[in-house]
């Protein structure tokens, strides 16, 4: 299980700007919904949209400090719906907003 948990938490980083959900990326796991949301929280500490929002808060930091791209692109490039949830989801998990942290990274 520990192996699988690890290929779990690699295809969530390499595809959180996708829709992911528990089921999908369960299925994709070839585990029950409710076995791999249990297995998951064991093996990393997090709820499974937990560690999806850290993922994507990570990919967006990623282009934050490395490209020019504007921070809606970003927002949506990161797999967020809405530039006011990033914002939000942002500056809860970094405590700054996107533009804040580009500042402080690219200054």
């Amino acid at each position: 299980a520990l192996q699988k948990m690890q290929q779990a938490c690699s295809y969530i980083a390499d595809f959180c700007e996708k829709e992911l959900t528990l089921e999908s990326v369960a299925e994709y796991m070839n585990f029950s919904a409710c076995y791999f949301s249990r297995t998951f929280k064991r093996f990393t500490g997090y709820h499974f949209v937990e560690y999806l929002t850290m993922q994507r808060v990570r990919r967006a930091q990623a282009l934050l400090s490395d490209t020019d791209l504007p921070v809606t692109e970003i927002s949506f490039q990161s797999g967020f719906k809405s530039i006011s949830t990033f914002n939000r989801v942002f500056r809860q998990y970094r405590g700054c907003s996107p533009s804040e942290f580009r500042k402080y990274y690219q200054g």
